[in-house]
């Protein structure tokens, strides 16, 4: 049996705007080498992988998106150019998988800002980008692992965020260079 997701993207210009996804089995929203999508102020509830899953593709934007008990990621992303993700709330994400809230790998200029973590399984916010920042008020409460992980980036900032109670470090950095803390 494949497992189904909620809303499957493989397209460009596309929104997906005020849906409400509970329990699904793949991901909630999985956006595949797609360009010019725009996923906003939806909410997901539940599901035994991630909230919002994208791989490849570039001008992505994950905005004002309530994500919350989820197995895998809150926002899982690959292989993107210019991506946002911005003044989203994941709550009690990746607990049963480890994994990441937010988790950005593999990206060019990847802006991740105003979110709000409480609870995660794994990392607050992960970033692995080219370029980009972490900064301007992302709020982490009770990582399992780093509140914020930036690994084998370059050039990003991170900066302006508030940590609580991560179980390792707030802000973790290794490999990489030019990045500013």
């Amino acid at each position: 049996a494949s497992l189904a997701n909620g809303i499957n993207i493989n397209g460009g210009n596309t929104d997906v705007t005020s849906n409400t996804m509970t329990g699904t089995v793949g991901d909630a929203v999985l956006v595949t080498a797609a360009s010019g999508v725009d996923i906003d102020n939806n909410t997901i509830i539940g599901g035994l992988a991630n909230g919002v899953h994208i791989v490849g593709g570039a001008l992505i934007g994950v905005t004002g998106n309530n994500i919350g008990g989820t197995a895998g990621a809150g926002i899982l992303s690959s292989g993107t150019t210019d991506l946002t993700v911005d003044d989203n709330t994941l709550i009690a994400t990746g607990l049963t998988n480890n994994a990441d809230a937010i988790h950005v790998d593999t990206a060019t200029n990847a802006q991740v800002k105003k979110n709000t973590v409480i609870g995660t399984g794994g990392n607050g916010i992960y970033v692995n980008s080219n370029g980009g920042s972490v900064s301007g008020g992302n709020s982490i409460v009770g990582a399992a692992k780093n509140a914020i992980q930036l690994d084998n980036s370059t050039g990003v900032d991170v900066s302006g965020n508030i940590v609580l109670g991560a179980a390792q470090d707030g802000v973790a950095v290794t490999g990489g260079a030019d990045n500013t803390v």
